[in-house]
């Protein structure tokens, strides 16, 4: 499935009852990567993509998982424009799979498809001061209790 078609199949979704439903919250790795793309009405389609760290706790060796994430339209547009390296996300979306093949091996990547991005705060500088303000922010932080784990 191409980007573009990715894009426009977003929150369409066929007939039987399946459950895929991803929960990450974790620290940017870097800073978000921005593309835009020809849109079906001669608008334009805004994809960000950016990695997100989540630490686990395991009893011998505390473990990182890494999440690649993908956001689309205007969720993606606000993403680049708040979301810094650091920075921690609780996001919410779908799993999706990407085919591929390398050395004639086939292979498989996943990615989430974000439908809900949280911001959390922000990292704070390195000369101390206070962290940039963003629309996510003015609406308070995460609520511990609303996350379902």
């Amino acid at each position: 499935m191409t980007e573009k078609q990715t894009a426009e199949n977003n929150g369409k979704k066929k007939g039987g009852l399946y459950l895929n439903e991803v929960i990450r919250l974790g620290n940017l790795t870097k800073d978000p990567e921005v593309r835009v793309f020809p849109g079906k009405d001669g608008g334009e389609l805004v994809k960000c993509t950016f990695t997100i760290a989540t630490n686990i706790p395991h009893p011998t060796k505390d473990l990182v998982l890494f999440t690649d994430v993908v956001a689309w339209g205007k969720l993606a547009e606000t993403c680049g424009s708040f979301l810094k390296k650091g920075r921690l996300v609780l996001v919410v979306g779908q799993e999706i799979p990407e085919y591929y093949e390398k050395d004639g091996q086939k292979r498989v990547k996943k990615h989430v498809q974000a439908e809900k991005v949280r911001f959390g705060p922000s990292p704070k500088k390195e000369n101390g001061s206070a962290p940039d303000s963003s629309p996510a922010e003015d609406e308070g932080p995460i609520d511990w209790d609303q996350v379902p784990f």
